[in-house]
């Protein structure tokens, strides 16, 4: 994604109450991670670039890659990592799942760069505060949305 698109997520999300974000770089190289203009840790938000060496730290100690003979889609985000978006992003995913219970932190929302959660005017503590407590997952409806124009570089703006 661009980096004005990054920010553009970045800024709707913190603006509407997200105290933390976890980012994950998938194109890590140091000419993108310069034009985010990013502080890592700064205002709630850390970036993760996902270059060879966190991949092999993430590999070493995922407890999905150790379970793997247990289900298929283990074995898949083991397995497919390298070529597949969705297998990174299941090992992202639970990577971030490690960092949030660190942090206390009781809820976590996993979203892409395209994506917005749109909570009906609650902030977010109060729309997942009003759950019951025994809730453990919650599945929102993805709904999709194009453009109007072919060259639009603030997607939560524009």
């Amino acid at each position: 994604a661009p980096a004005s698109a990054v920010r553009s997520h970045l800024a709707y999300h913190r603006a509407i109450g997200f105290e933390r974000v976890f980012l994950y770089l998938d194109d890590a190289s140091d000419e993108y991670w310069q034009s985010l203009a990013l502080p890592d840790g700064g205002d709630g938000v850390v970036v993760t670039r996902c270059v060879a060496a966190f991949w092999q730290r993430l590999l070493r100690t995922s407890a999905m890659v150790a379970r793997r003979s247990e289900q298929s889609v283990f074995e898949d985000a083991a397995r497919w990592w390298e070529t597949e978006v969705q297998s990174r992003q299941s090992l992202c995913v639970e990577h971030a799942v490690v960092r949030a219970s660190a942090e206390g932190l009781d809820w976590l929302l996993h979203i892409d760069i395209d994506e917005a959660f749109l909570p009906c005017r609650l902030h977010p503590v109060d729309f997942f505060g009003s759950l019951p407590a025994a809730t453990e997952q919650v599945f929102f409806s993805n709904l999709e949305a194009a453009p109007e124009a072919l060259h639009v570089s603030d997607w939560f703006r524009e």
